[in-house]
């Protein structure tokens, strides 16, 4: 499978200056006002991704209601985006624009891993994969105008070299 990648630092767009995505206390989120704010002028539909089993904001958008992590969640590599409950802020936001979310299985996030390392020299980490694991398994249409954020590559060396192997 063959797919452009772009190395993107920050987003520009007309109108609103230049943007940048932000840490988040929780680790490597984006900031959900930021992203909020580049999908207005874009017109860009914004698509969360998680873990399944810790797949809360799916969830929660699917119900209209903030739902926690169900009990007994399975064990995830994606330790950055781990969260048991989402943010009353960020899923506002998502409700607000009518999003939707997805999740991807381990497999496919490390496949992900694997294609970022083999197919492009990228060192990602497993909870930065998401949203390429979503795009490489057929969950998220691939249009010309498809972004993947891809933002994290704090992974043990030995782990990453088990999974891209």
């Amino acid at each position: 499978m063959s797919h452009e990648v772009q190395t993107v630092r920050s987003f520009d767009h007309p109108g609103a200056g230049r943007k940048r995505a932000k840490s988040t206390p929780k680790g490597r989120q984006i900031d959900p006002q930021a992203a909020d704010e580049i999908a207005k002028a874009t017109g860009a539909k914004v698509i969360p991704v998680e873990p399944e089993g810790w797949d809360d904001m799916r969830r929660s958008l699917e119900l209209g209601e903030i739902v926690p992590v169900g009990p007994n969640p399975p064990p995830t590599l994606c330790d950055a985006i781990q969260t048991v409950k989402v943010s009353p802020i960020t899923f506002g936001i998502l409700k607000a624009r009518g999003a939707h979310g997805l999740a991807v299985s381990e497999e496919e996030t490390v496949a992900a891993v694997r294609w970022a390392w083999q197919e492009h020299g990228l060192i990602v980490e497993p909870g930065a994969a998401v949203s390429m694991a979503a795009l490489l398994a057929g969950k998220a249409e691939i249009v010309p105008e498809t972004v993947a954020l891809v933002s994290g590559g704090n992974i043990d060396p030995a782990l990453h070299a088990r999974l891209v192997a």
